[in-house]
């Protein structure tokens, strides 16, 4: 990119649907949107993600960008629409180009900044996602991941400019496989998200949806060590993914515009350096494998579910 990433990308599924285990107030309106994009932009943030399966995100954010006057402010992220894997080549292109149109036609853009792949999966169509490049009609291309099977793949494709991958202080699994590393090494933008595990880490254990109780222990642990660090445990658990030296930008989706400013706020704070993140990696319980992934928690709504709790 020919300017500076901001460390915090804004995400925007919630401006298009309700998002998230947490959410309980749906989509903010395009004046609220707008007001979101103004305080972002004057607190140093010059990135936004999107998709095209984010409901209305892409039209919402278009229309408010330009009302705000901000479309010169963002680099805009989005994200082809999901594709089954079935379809020939021919069909994924009719598919591929005509959701990159759409996009351009709702962000109201003459090409997109960065284009990826919305699932792993579709990697498979990965060479059609470099014609539409080629064409002119996106700059940077990459995927977005949900495992490290997944990125691992991705590395072996080349023109990867970009990944997005979930993580956060109790999802290790990228660090410890060492792609975020091989990511680096490569000048691979990586944009983290999930910071908060779709809100599940800032719950209390009350709120917290039965079946999902086993995030108890870690979420404890967390607690305790922002507590002794003095902050709140959202900014600690921005914190820890911010200082991270192997992280271009983290995404952090937001309903309000206070939610931005308390996040913003990171950007701004005294840092305490890799050495908090180690220290996180260290102690934090672990936690069972399918609470990493949010696309599992419906299956695992059973009576044998509802009782875990580590």
């Amino acid at each position: 990119m020919s300017f500076t990433l901001s460390k915090l990308t804004l995400g925007t599924a919630q401006l298009g649907q309700a998002y998230g285990v947490a959410n309980t107030s749906g989509p903010p309106s395009v004046s609220e949107v707008c007001q979101m994009l103004e305080t972002a932009a004057s607190e140093g943030i010059n990135c936004i993600d999107t998709a095209a399966a984010y409901g209305q995100s892409e039209a919402v954010l278009g229309q408010a960008l330009r009302e705000a006057n901000l479309q010169e402010a963002f680099t805009v992220v989005t994200k082809v629409q999901p594709l089954p894997a079935d379809l020939t080549a021919s069909e994924a292109e009719t598919r591929i180009r005509q959701s990159i149109q759409n996009s351009l036609r709702c962000l109201e853009l003459d090409a997109l900044p960065c284009v990826l792949l919305h699932r792993e999966e579709n990697l498979i169509y990965w060479d059609i996602l470099q014609k539409m490049r080629e064409q002119g009609l996106c700059e940077l291309t990459g995927v977005s991941v949900a495992s490290p099977e997944g990125l691992k793949q991705a590395l072996d494709h080349s023109g990867v400019d970009a990944v997005q991958i979930p993580t956060n202080a109790v999802d290790h699994r990228f660090t410890e496989t060492g792609l975020l590393q091989t990511c680096a090494e490569r000048d691979i933008l990586v944009f983290a998200r999930s910071a908060f595990l779709q809100g599940l880490l800032l719950m209390d254990d009350d709120s917290t949806p039965s079946h999902l109780l086993a995030i108890k222990p870690a979420r404890d642990a967390l607690r305790r060590q922002a507590r002794s660090h003095g902050i709140p445990l959202s900014e600690y658990l921005l914190r820890l993914m911010v200082e991270n030296p192997l992280i271009s930008s983290v995404v952090i989706g937001v309903e309000t515009t206070d939610q931005v400013k308390q996040n913003t706020c990171t950007l701004h704070a005294s840092s305490g350096g890799e050495s908090r993140t180690n220290a996180a990696l260290e102690t934090i319980p672990q936690v069972p494998g399918w609470i990493l992934n949010p696309a599992e928690w419906p299956n695992r709504k059973s009576p044998c579910a509802t009782t875990a709790t580590g």
